[in-house]
């Protein structure tokens, strides 16, 4: 069976890619670079190896715990390491609807009140406060295991989709006057594209260091490197 920390793993990998819900993201791709709300759930769920492949919108995967048993109170979602929680404006009886309502959203608990989501146009995927926000519903993914022991992630504290949660940090490379870009939220950092650090600058994202001044070696201790070309700095 699929355990909920492998799916937790996959979507933490994402932080700092772009939010985009006009693309579907292709679950045979193993790192895209954009997500919608429900597509980070589906895609994460899918390389950890669940199938049937998940509904692709948020009211349907709201639907799919349901109709398996396995809803919870919103309460008890976000107390629950890798539930979902929902966002279903106005609804009452999940069953019933026929199309997305507007304001719909999914995200997942991290089960210490916080979630890991693609909230929107102006967040990149990242890490956000699950207290004090608008949840409806909140279930288990139908087929996952979520008896597996959790994994300690340092999480930035925030209380809005909208407040930034992560950072740029510049990192020497090897090469003399080498540096890469890396958006860092707790202790885990990915690579930035060239693309990838231009819209992080649009999104107006804090930035330590530069090219010419990286924050150098002491900086990387503690920092888990998720790709790129800084991966095993000692």
């Amino acid at each position: 069976m699929t355990e909920i920390d492998a799916v937790l793993q996959l979507a933490l990998a994402q932080q700092g890619d772009r939010y985009d819900n006009t693309m579907p993201t292709n679950v045979a791709d193993p790192d895209p670079d954009h997500f919608d709300c429900s597509g980070l759930v589906r895609w994460s769920c899918a390389r950890a190896g669940l199938t049937p492949l998940l509904p692709w919108s948020a009211y349907q995967q709201a639907q799919l715990c349901v109709s398996n048993g396995t809803d919870l109170s919103v309460d008890a979602a976000i107390a629950t390491r890798g539930a979902l929680l929902f966002k279903l404006p106005g609804v009452v009886d999940v069953m019933a609807l026929k199309s997305r309502p507007d304001g719909a959203h999914v995200a997942f608990s991290l089960g210490d009140g916080h979630t890991m989501e693609a909230s929107g146009h102006n967040q990149p995927i990242g890490m956000l406060s699950a207290r004090g926000r608008p949840w409806t519903h909140g279930g288990r993914i139908p087929g996952v295991d979520y008896a597996s022991k959790a994994t300690t992630h340092v999480i930035p504290s925030t209380t809005d989709e909208e407040d930034d949660v992560i950072k740029i940090i510049y990192f020497s490379g090897s090469a003399a006057g080498e540096a890469h870009a890396y958006v860092v939220s707790g202790v885990t950092a990915k690579h930035l594209s060239p693309e990838a650090l231009e819209l992080h600058a649009q999104f107006k994202t804090e930035v330590l260091g530069s090219p010419q001044a990286p924050f150098g070696k002491a900086w990387q201790d503690g920092i888990a490197l998720l790709d790129g070309p800084l991966q095993n700095i000692a």
